[in-house]
């Protein structure tokens, strides 16, 4: 709950920041009425609350694989363990959650008449899904945007990973983040981290996303604690949106792919060995967490770009990096940065 409202303050306040920064129009272009920045802001606070249960789907997603491989006690066969997956009652109760804000799943034949024209010379807003649903599934939404007081209809397109055989999808099991240290943990603040490469103003920065405090780790009590190991297994789950801007009234083959973003879920498996009051001991912790990047989902940046190509077209979050205690060990892990939504592809 602290979570979704956090995320949900934040969406807020990122939307406040935008329509401060749009409301000064040129003097030769006008501005927008109190009604349109009410209805963009609107708009807004409703994505926000489809992004909230998108990170949900994602991040259950994410923890789903990763016990069915634990589970499964064969780490070769993420194949077969990808295939058989499929929706359950809870994922099923959130797929309602989207529809209930008007986000429609979108089958293969519905996004190739959707996404089968365009007349935009720069980018393709041609779409190839997936023969099969069992690793990627698509969905969409449109909404109004308005700028200048002129009104722009937006759609975003999402693919979301669900299953390991897709590039929407990185795992990796069994590894070693260090070995031999000879840790005291109570002597510690932090026994691990991860950090994010994000697009960051005008560069790449690499920023921290979450640091565990060793009883977030290991237990309540890590008096006469000494770490030995660290080992990880992950997996992560992206998805990218796609948006689409075209005037509004144009029908579908005036509409442009102006801006790509992601956001990606990462399940994380910890297993720690050492020495506890003299005696060996093993200890297992599992991991949740979302990465969002800068302006993720933006229908601001996507007008932006629409009506000046030479501004910024994409936002990403490229890999995320797991840190020993100091620093001085790590893995890891890049995602996918696609330009188009083609290049999203299942194995």
């Amino acid at each position: 709950m602290i979570k979704k409202f956090s995320i949900l303050i934040l969406s807020l306040a990122m939307v406040l920041s935008f329509g401060f920064s749009t409301s000064a129009a040129p003097k030769n272009q006008k501005e927008n009425t109190a009604a349109q920045e009410k209805a963009n802001k609107e708009v807004e606070v409703k994505k926000a609350e489809i992004q909230e249960v998108m990170r949900q789907l994602s991040e259950y997603r994410t923890r789903k694989l990763l016990n069915a491989r634990k589970q499964d006690g064969s780490l070769g066969t993420q194949n077969d363990i990808s295939s058989n997956l499929v929706d359950d009652r809870y994922e099923m109760e959130l797929e309602a959650k989207l529809n209930a804000l008007g986000v429609k799943k979108l089958t293969q034949s519905e996004a190739e008449a959707i996404y089968s024209q365009s007349n935009s010379d720069e980018v393709s807003a041609m779409v190839t899904v997936p023969n099969s649903n069992a690793n990627v599934k698509w969905y969409e939404i449109r909404y109004s945007h308005y700028k200048n007081n002129q009104s722009y209809d937006l759609q975003d397109l999402y693919a979301q990973g669900i299953g390991y055989n897709t590039n929407l999808s990185v795992a990796r099991d069994g590894a070693t983040l260090y070995t031999n240290k000879q840790i005291a943990i109570n002597n510690l603040k932090e026994v691990g981290s991860i950090y994010v490469e994000k697009f960051v103003g005008a560069a790449f920065s690499l920023v921290p996303l979450v640091g565990w405090a060793p009883w977030e780790l290991f237990f309540q009590d890590n008096t006469n604690v000494t770490n030995n190991s660290h080992v990880i297994s992950y997996g992560s789950l992206s998805t990218i949106c796609f948006t689409y801007v075209k005037l509004a009234g144009k029908d579908d083959s005036w509409q442009k792919l102006s801006f790509v973003s992601n956001t990606f879920s990462i399940a994380a498996g910890h297993t720690l060995r050492g020495i506890k009051n003299g005696l060996p001991f093993t200890h297992s912790k599992d991991t949740n967490n979302t990465v969002y990047a800068e302006n993720y989902s933006s229908g601001y940046k996507a007008v932006d770009s629409y009506l000046n190509t030479s501004t910024q077209r994409s936002s990403f979050a490229r890999y995320f990096r797991f840190y020993n205690h100091d620093k001085t060990a790590n893995i890891t892990a890049y995602v996918l940065n696609p330009s188009v939504p083609t290049q999203i592809t299942i194995n």
